[in-house]
């Protein structure tokens, strides 16, 4: 009787539907992961285009020295 091998389910459809608490668990955990995945793309993104525009300036100041560039034209 001990020696016996528990039952184990034949699909994944019949795992989840055995153990539904876990369903919850694992949906978390992936709308966690999705959330913190799309918060690194977006600092990243953030980073690429303000280190892109830093840049742009320097290579413009480097072009025009006379000029002042990041201020208003209208001063």
């Amino acid at each position: 009787m001990f020696l016996q091998h528990p039952v184990t389910p034949k699909s994944i459809l019949e795992l989840s539907i055995s153990l539904p608490h876990l369903d919850s668990a694992s949906s978390r955990i992936r709308s966690s992961a999705s959330y913190l995945l799309l918060a690194i793309v977006l600092i990243s993104w953030g980073y690429v285009i303000y280190a892109s525009t830093v840049a742009a300036r320097r290579q413009l100041r480097k072009k025009y020295p006379d000029r002042i560039f990041g201020t208003s034209e209208n001063l």
